[in-house]
């Protein structure tokens, strides 16, 4: 049967072409599948850069953020080195005040020491009117040092010195009062240079001024100016 002997024929002959076909196929199932993995490894993969890409700008906020927290931290530093300065200066300051105030304490009782040790030396005696005797006290109220300031209304015949004693001393001012030219007569335990007489402002007003220096107890030195 030459028909079917064809038919046999043919199969034959298309059997490896379906082999080879049936063998294709797989490969393409296995070619796709294998392009199916790629491309999941590939979105793995890009996924993996995302999410690393993510991180990447997570640090750099938490970087920029610590350099944030820095850069106050510096601030904070130099406004507290700026607030030390002041307050090293303000002390500085209060220091040198109360170095003025200690100077001006130690003038203050220099000043009172002075006056006190001139209160407790010194013995003023003003006598607005004198003529004819005048008394002066070396020693009076207990003081080493005499201060007398008296106006002549009339000549002074009699001068008498009491309690003289080696170094204590007399200021004598002599104004002149009234009509002018009133004299004093010293004792002789009063030497004056070269022995000389005194010469006395006869105005009125105008002044001879004193200075008594007690050498001993009867030797009283003098000398004088005319003011």
């Amino acid at each position: 049967m030459p028909g079917i002997e064809v038919e046999f024929l043919h199969r034959q002959a298309l059997t490896p072409i379906i082999a080879d076909l049936q063998a294709a196929v797989a490969d393409s199932a296995t070619a796709a599948n294998d392009s199916k993995l790629a491309a999941a490894g590939f979105a793995n993969a890009a996924d993996a850069s995302k999410q690393a890409a993510a991180g990447s700008a997570t640090a750099a906020n938490d970087s920029k953020l610590a350099a944030a927290g820095f850069a106050n931290a510096a601030d904070a530093s130099k406004q507290a080195a700026a607030g030390f300065a002041n307050a090293a200066d303000a002390s500085k300051q209060a220091a040198a005040g109360s170095a003025n105030a200690a100077d001006a304490s130690k003038q203050a009782a220099a000043g009172s020491a002075s006056t006190a040790l001139a209160a407790a030396t010194n013995n003023p005696v003003n006598s607005a009117s004198v003529s004819t005797s005048y008394i002066i006290d070396f020693f009076a109220n207990s003081k080493d040092n005499q201060y007398h300031f008296i106006t002549l209304t009339g000549n002074v015949p009699t001068l008498t010195l009491t309690n003289v004693s080696a170094g204590r001393c007399v200021y004598l001012k002599v104004t002149q009062g009234g009509a002018g030219s009133f004299t004093i007569t010293f004792p002789a335990s009063c030497v004056f240079p070269g022995g000389a007489s005194i010469d006395w402002h006869i105005t009125p007003g105008k002044s001879n001024i004193f200075c008594l220096v007690a050498a001993s107890s009867t030797v009283i030195d003098v000398t004088y100016y005319k003011q």
